[in-house]
This record gives C-alpha cells, sequence and structure tokens, in this order.
C-alpha cells in the first residue's frame, strides 16, 4: 500500500496508512486509557474484540498542535 501524506489549508495534515503506523498506534494506546477509565469492566470484557494488528486501511488526521503532542507521548 502506498502511504500518501497531504495538508489541507486549515493546517490539518491527513495520513493513510495502516495498522502498523506508529501514530495510529500511540492514538489507540491513547483511547484504551481513556475508554479504561470511566467504566473499566466493560472495557476489559470487550478488549478481546477490539484488535488492530490486521487493520488495512488509516486515516491518521492531525492539527498543528496535536501534531506535536503526539510526537512527544
Amino acid at each position: 500500500m502506498t502511504k500518501k501524506t497531504i495538508t489541507i489549508p486549515q493546517m490539518i495534515t491527513v495520513k493513510r496508512t495502516n495498522s502498523e503506523d506508529g501514530d495510529f498506534r500511540r492514538l489507540v494506546e491513547m483511547l484504551d486509557v481513556y475508554l479504561d477509565d470511566p467504566d473499566r469492566t466493560a472495557h476489559s470484557a470487550c478488549k478481546t474484540f477490539n484488535r488492530i494488528d490486521t487493520v488495512r486501511y488509516v486515516v491518521v488526521a492531525y492539527s498543528a498542535a496535536e501534531a506535536s503532542v503526539l510526537k512527544r507521548i
């Protein structure tokens, strides 16, 4: 798959990639932490079904501020 990155005039960068992308994986980890806090029981029960290792197509969008925060994590 060819990875493409484009910039939209409002300072949003969009990257088409797959589940091996480091930024995508960091976002998934952040989402897991966020979801685990309010409803730990339900999130734990669903965790076995939420696999990302075979997702073929992923779109990650960054604003200028979010991109710098994501890179520091």
